[in-house]
């Protein structure tokens, strides 16, 4: 099922607590679990804060849950203020400021998907001798070659991905043949398509959007490890959130159960699992089938 903006709206006031979205008290009893808006869209961690919840109602002491759903650099901030007792991070560079900051009392990467590259069918080779190189080597190409070239909108974890694969090329400046998006996620996709231009997508927003017709006319690069899209548990510092420490949930999505429904989630309504469990071995590309292999 497609997720609308307004069934995102209801959630928000119903369930999670969106920022600067919906006005909703906090429950203080609840365990609150920072989560990256980027996962909303599949609807993977309600479906897993659904299945917890229906475990824990027949626990002694169930944990009550509250989702609180923040952009990427919105949510970086979040946990390191402690203001949630978990965190669910989709990005690199968070990851690493919340272990290098020391809030972090445990993190996990349970799930992962990837980026890929999508554009226009090319006549010819405009990318150059790296279009068969690494991610790195292929963002360096797109760049050299002036290609239109879209980048998601500012907070999406889209652009976060791409201004760390930019910043690894080592070259100054971004060319004037990157444009800026105000979307992300599925929209994104659509945008890239209409434009004729390339783009860094994730692969379920594409798997997404291609139910509703929005086919990209290429994928030009998947299976890097450095398009790999690690979903990592952090539970925070007790000492951080001020709060007594409850790590039912983060145990929960760590442990065998969840890999189980994790596994599960996209076989029914693609084929075969939208999320990879776990996370690659070093130096591996994402453990998913390919945009290709639908």
């Amino acid at each position: 099922m497609k997720v609308s903006a307004r069934q995102r709206h209801a959630w928000g006031c119903l369930g999670l607590v969106f920022l600067g979205a919906c006005t909703r008290s906090s429950d203080e009893g609840a365990v609150r679990v920072g989560v990256d808006h980027a996962l909303l869209e599949s609807g993977l961690l309600q479906y897993l804060e659904t299945a917890y919840s229906a475990d824990a109602s027949a626990a002694t002491v169930p944990e009550k849950i509250e989702l609180v759903v923040a952009e990427t650099p919105a949510l970086e901030n979040l946990a390191l203020g402690g203001g949630v007792d978990v965190a669910i991070v989709v990005s690199e560079a968070s990851r690493a400021k919340l272990e290098e900051a020391g809030v972090s009392l445990r993190q996990v990467t349970f799930a992962h998907e990837e980026f890929v590259v999508i554009g226009p069918p090319l006549d010819k080779d405009p990318l150059g001798q790296y279009a068969r190189g690494n991610a790195v080597e292929f963002m360096r190409s797109i760049a050299r070659s002036r290609y239109r070239y879209l980048k998601a909108k500012v907070g999406s974890v889209e652009l976060d991905r791409h201004r760390w694969l930019f910043a690894k090329t080592n070259d100054p400046r971004e060319p004037g043949s990157f444009f800026a998006s105000d979307k992300e996620g599925e929209a994104f996709v659509e945008d890239v398509n209409a434009s004729l231009a390339l783009g860094l997508v994730r692969r379920s927003s594409l798997l997404l959007a291609a139910e509703q017709g929005q086919r990209p006319h290429a994928v030009y690069r998947e299976g890097d490890p450095d398009l790999v899209l690690r979903i990592t548990a952090v539970e925070l510092h007790p000492g951080r959130t001020r709060r007594a420490r409850r790590p039912g949930f983060f145990e929960f999505l760590v442990g065998e159960k969840a890999r189980g429904l994790i596994d599960g989630f996209g076989r029914a309504r693609f084929g075969y699992p939208l999320f990879g469990v776990g996370e690659p071995a070093e130096g591996q590309g994402a453990r998913v089938p390919h945009f290709d292999a639908r």
